[in-house]
């Protein structure tokens, strides 16, 4: 598992940025881009939970990562395409959303290009990360896994031996993010908790690897 976070040299342009956006709230369920739209705003999450959605070949979605407060995304919607996927709020979430425009007349500022660059290539680790989890096939090993990708993203650096973390995803998004059955994911859950591997109560969520295989 790997990141490459932004650099902290490009903080002002963060900060230069977020003056220029505009602040929204999203309620539960509601899409906050939709894939392909050429005049998707470049997004960063302020709080909540959002969901990366992908088409699941039928009627439905399912998630390819979780994208948790603080994160830069959406920056490919400023190219020819937009964004890659539909972005869904998972929980009440507030987002400030630099307009398409303003974004586009920022293109030509070095600076400015290099931290979308940056932004981009981080995004595309933790979306590895998470494919990476997902193609485990032992049930077990994938949650845990996975939780260590989240934390990843979280915290832009890997989890050394036990932790705790912060967990807003509820078990359907849990679930589709883990290409299982909510139900098996239940089971798996209480087997987890019994051994002392992992407890997820009050939104946070203690895991302890060094206990899985006992």
């Amino acid at each position: 598992m790997f990141s490459i976070p932004v650099s902290a040299r490009l903080d002002a342009v963060r900060s230069k940025v977020l003056k220029l956006c505009e602040l929204r709230t999203f309620k539960r369920g509601d899409a906050v881009c939709k894939e392909g739209d050429p005049a998707a705003p470049i997004l960063i999450l302020s709080s909540g939970t959002l969901g990366g959605m992908v088409s699941d070949g039928k009627d439905g979605t399912v998630m390819i990562a979780p994208i948790f407060r603080g994160r830069v995304f959406n920056v490919m919607g400023m190219y020819p395409g937009g964004p890659v996927f539909t972005t869904t709020a998972l929980s009440t979430a507030n987002v400030f959303m630099l307009p398409h425009e303003k974004a586009l007349e920022m293109k030509g500022d070095l600076l400015f290009e290099e931290w979308c660059t940056a932004c981009v290539t981080n995004n595309l680790c933790h979306v590895i990360n998470f494919s990476g989890a997902l193609r485990i096939a032992d049930i077990d090993l994938r949650i845990m896994r996975m939780l260590e990708a989240c934390y990843l993203q979280m915290h832009e650096q890997r989890p050394e031996g036990d932790y705790e973390m912060e967990w807003q995803l509820k078990q359907q998004e849990f679930s589709s993010l883990l290409n299982i059955t909510r139900p098996y994911l239940n089971e798996r859950l209480k087997l987890l908790k019994q051994k002392g591997a992992l407890i997820i109560e009050n939104e946070r969520a203690v895991v302890r690897p060094s206990l899985l295989a006992k």
